[in-house]
């Protein structure tokens, strides 16, 4: 498809625009009027298939930006090229999409170590698309966090230019809620998340596979506003042992925990699981 067909459209998040407003890629002097602020940090966030950015769990997750941290949002909308039939025709889009996110980005005129991007299903691999285009201008974003990476077409991919990998951005983490249907069982970040082994999710009882792969985004905009209970993860060898409780310490192979979700570190690295309630609260104190 082309840029016209798919139709991305970018729309701003800011604490005096609430609400969003549309801009276009390098209309600086319409989003300073609108609130933004480069000292604050920019959240892009990118939907996946079928699906598009104006959804009450995506806009549940910009206002946790906003009201936690005052940040600025972006939600690149390219249900266009998204909501079409033939999944791996929107499978080929991401590619445009990407390389528009990363002239977005690079347009704003921000530092990269405050940008963040975060995209659900083939949103993730979206966002790890426009990291490379920007690293092959010499930019490297801050972070990219993979909200259940899509797994048809990705899963098991050796060549890492075909997806998202930890060479995207300084910091690559990736939460995997739904391994065996929609989502992908493969690691791409430096650190991954398996919450309740990765797949069917608590609470998910109809659709269970859909469900799971859009509960990711409620774990996250909860993570976001995280206080006192911050989603611990522990590395295991295997779900089984975990769920076993066999790794319940913060020792093991790096001697760390991590928190899944907006608050994770690259210094706990690798593969890690956590519990979760099957409804709000989500985390387990």
């Amino acid at each position: 498809m082309t840029e016209a067909e798919i139709g991305t459209t970018f729309y701003m998040y800011t604490p005096s625009r609430p609400n969003g407003v549309i801009v276009q890629s390098g209309e600086t002097p319409k989003m300073l009027a609108n609130g933004f602020n480069a000292n604050k940090n920019t959240h892009i966030i990118i939907h996946g298939y079928n699906s598009n950015s104006q959804g009450s769990s995506f806009l549940d997750l910009y206002d946790a930006f906003i009201d936690v941290e005052g940040a600025n949002v972006f939600a690149v909308d390219w249900r266009g090229g998204a909501n079409v039939a033939n999944y791996n025709k929107a499978r080929q889009n991401i590619r445009i999409v990407g390389n528009q996110a990363a002239i977005f980005a690079e347009n704003l005129g921000q530092s990269f170590s405050k940008i963040h991007f975060a995209g659900h299903s083939l949103g993730a691999h979206t966002s790890g698309y426009a990291g490379e285009a920007l690293k092959n201008k010499g930019y490297t974003l801050l972070r990219i966090t993979g909200l259940d990476p899509a797994g048809p077409g990705f899963s098991g991919e050796s060549n890492s230019a075909c997806r998202l990998d930890p060479s995207d951005a300084d910091f690559v983490d990736n939460i995997h809620t739904d391994d065996n249907m929609y989502g992908s069982p493969t690691d791409m970040g430096h650190v991954d998340f398996y919450p309740n082994g990765g797949a069917n999710q608590p609470g998910c009882t109809v659709d269970i596979a859909s469900c799971s792969h859009s509960k990711v985004k409620e774990y996250y905009t909860e993570s976001i506003r995280a206080t006192s209970c911050k989603f611990t993860s522990y590395e295991c060898s295997s779900w089984a042992n975990y769920d076993a409780d066999k790794c319940t310490t913060c020792g093991g192979i790096t001697g760390c925990c991590n928190y899944m979700g907006y608050w994770a570190t690259q210094s706990c690295s690798g593969k890690r699981y956590v519990k979760t309630n099957g409804s709000p609260q989500y985390c387990i104190s």
